[in-house]
Formats: structure tokens, sequence, C-alpha cells
């Protein structure tokens, strides 16, 4: 049995005035719980406030967290060896060449996190200035 949409929103919210508080660095993508929406950037935070008509409070920000990739472990092919035999130096190799180059990326994406935004006296200014 699912919940109303109005439950569900309470539950989220409440959720979301649960969460710890982190002042914001002004780079990490931040990612709104009430709207389902990225923002990469102050500039992209500040456009979308001023076209919804919408409040900070509104949006229910949370800091993002980076996604980076996950290394190959040799051991993921031990299921399809032979009883005492081992992965083909070659394929070893090509497993360590993978997870060094893994080990030299950057994320790759970015996932809510654990936080709640919160935001500088400039950053809010920037975002709502006074009218």
């Amino acid at each position: 049995m699912s919940r109303c949409a109005d439950c569900r929103k309470k539950t989220a919210i409440t959720l979301y005035k649960l969460k710890s508080t982190r002042v914001w660095n002004g780079e990490d993508v931040l990612f709104s719980d009430a709207e389902d929406r990225y923002f990469l950037s102050l500039d992209s935070l500040a456009d979308y406030l001023c076209i919804s008509g919408k409040s900070i409070e509104d949006l229910r920000l949370v800091i993002c967290k980076k996604v980076y990739y996950t290394e190959l472990d040799p051991g993921y092919f031990s299921d399809g060896l032979a009883e005492e035999s081992e992965l083909p130096g070659d394929i070893s190799h090509a497993i360590e060449s993978l997870n060094k180059a893994i080990k030299n990326e950057d994320h790759h994406s970015w996932l809510p996190g654990k936080y709640a935004a919160k935001f500088t006296p400039e950053q809010r200014e920037y975002l709502c200035p006074e009218e």
C-alpha cells in the first residue's frame, strides 16, 4: 500500500529537517529534494529562484557528494576459474592498468549527500537580493 502524495511530501519535509547542515562551499553541486533538480552553480540556483518565485527554503537543498568510478576487484573472475587456477597474466595486468586509470580519474557524477545546505550571508544576499 503506497502513501498519498501529501503524506510523502510531509515525510520528505520531516526527513529534510532532521538532516545535519553544512555551509555550502560554493562549488559542490546542490540537489533540490523538493524539485528533484540539480544546481551546478550559484548562478543557476539564482536563476531558478528568480524564474520560479520559490524561496531557498522551498527547495530543501542538499549538498551533493561526488561519485567515483569503482575499481575492478581481480577476484571478480574467480568464480569462473577452474579450481587451483589463476587469471592469465595479460588479464591481471589489464586489471591493474584499468584500476590505475580509475584511481587517476576524477568523479563522474554527483548524488544527494547527507547534509542540508546552509548559505553564507554573501550567498544569501546574491540569491535573495532586497527588491
